[in-house]
């Protein structure tokens, strides 16, 4: 279908996210909160891989709301803060915001080294 045709592009787009999510799909938990935390993902694009994968319903759903509510919770506190650049709570948002990709980023590509030299062995 449709959404098979678009987990596609984006498995080709993105091959190390594609080696990725092969090495943990067991993980239904993991691999539900880390695809919506580092958010650069698209959202209809991960719940049409995730449902491709056949996840269950419970561990999809609490991966997702987990993965998605840090980021949540720091727009809303950008959102109620940006008419005021310099208060505390914008620059909290901003860099909360900023540590949470950094982190993603930093965690995927520990993982995805250290699944490589697993491979090597």
């Amino acid at each position: 279908g449709v959404g098979g045709d678009t987990v596609n592009k984006m498995m080709r787009r993105y091959p190390k996210i594609e080696a990725f999510v092969q090495k943990h799909a067991k993980n239904e938990l993991f691999l539900s909160f880390f695809l919506r935390i580092l958010g650069f993902l698209p959202l209809d694009v991960v719940s049409a891989l995730l449902g491709i994968l056949k996840f269950r319903f419970p561990k999809y759903i609490t991966g997702t709301l987990l993965g998605m509510l840090p980021g949540i919770l720091f727009t809303t506190l950008l959102g109620a803060s940006i008419m005021n650049p310099w208060s505390m709570e914008f620059w909290v948002s901003v860099l909360g915001t900023g540590t949470i990709s950094l982190g993603s980023l930093i965690v995927y590509t520990v993982l995805t080294k250290r699944k490589d030299g697993e491979k090597a062995k």
